[in-house]
């Protein structure tokens, strides 16, 4: 990642995940259980726009706005979806709506071998006379060895 750009990775796909989560409610408002066979839905949006944020980036989509979605359903708790909507430029998602049982578990023994930690918060620099002040995510100087010994670091 390109030095003082790290967060932009993250904000990137969370924005992405967000708006994929806010089209398939404006397709499917009443969740995807109903969806029983391949089904599409066309949507058009005169004035309520979608807004998606980070704690340090925003995007979404500016009304008006059109969105086609095809979901169809996998299994019993998974539906593939294919998102176009359109304002001026289209933008395509698709992928998986899943139900999970229960949320993904990492152990304390996870090895963090080869990764980077960063820390992601206010950042402040200067350039000569002048303090510039930034959020975004840096290289942390912690260097643990497991998820464990990660999450028993404090925060800061």
């Amino acid at each position: 990642m390109e030095k003082g750009y790290e967060i932009d990775a993250l904000d990137g796909v969370v924005l992405s995940l967000k708006l994929a989560l806010e089209l398939l409610r404006a397709a499917a408002p009443g969740g995807p259980t109903g969806i029983t066979q391949k089904t599409a839905f066309d949507v058009k949006e005169d004035r309520q726009s979608i807004a998606v944020n980070t704690a340090s980036a925003s995007g979404g989509l500016e009304a008006p706005w059109t969105l086609h979605a095809i979901i169809e359903p996998l299994s019993a708790d998974q539906w593939s979806f294919e998102l176009l909507a359109k304002h001026g430029e289209a933008i395509h998602i698709k992928g998986t709506w899943q139900k999970e049982v229960a949320p993904p578990t990492f152990g304390d023994d996870l090895s963090l071998d080869g990764w980077q930690i960063l820390s992601i918060g206010p950042i402040k620099t200067t350039d000569g006379s002048s303090t510039i002040l930034d959020y975004g995510a840096q290289i942390s100087q912690k260097h643990p060895k497991t998820l464990g010994e990660l999450r028993k670091m404090p925060a800061h």
